[in-house]
């Protein structure tokens, strides 16, 4: 479950560290936090700790005390060739907190979507070997 004020922007080498079981987006990703008013580019720390895993909650000075979620949860639902779709789940608590799906590439804007991309993305990748 990424971080829902993490805006991935491009995957991180991680050949030095190896790679953490079940990484939300799929892989562990550069981006910039929008926790808070302006973005900002979270330090490794923040990135291995907080941004790609999320639940920050109380933890990162950044995130946001009456967030609505503690973090987002994507699963790819169908694939069209093309195109697929891509299911999320808000969490707050370890609860479900909301859903919907996205379809990949779209139109759609904003940090949800490009966290969808990200995962999208990933599972491409992983098709492709």
């Amino acid at each position: 479950m990424a971080c829902p004020y993490f805006c991935p922007r491009e995957r991180m080498e991680d050949n030095a560290v190896g790679k953490p079981f079940g990484i939300p987006l799929g892989a562990l990703f550069q981006g910039e936090c929008h926790g808070l008013n302006e973005p900002w580019t979270p330090e490794q720390h923040y990135l291995r700790t907080y941004c790609n895993f999320g639940y920050a909650r109380g933890r990162c000075a950044r995130f946001p005390a009456d967030a609505p979620a503690d973090a987002v949860r994507f699963l790819i639902t169908a694939d069209h060739g093309s195109f697929i779709q891509v299911d999320y789940v808000f969490e707050k608590d370890y609860y479900p907190a909301g859903k919907g799906t996205l379809t990949v590439p779209g139109s759609g804007t904003g940090i949800l979507h490009r966290q969808a991309e990200a995962y999208a993305a990933v599972y491409w990748e992983r098709k492709q070997q």
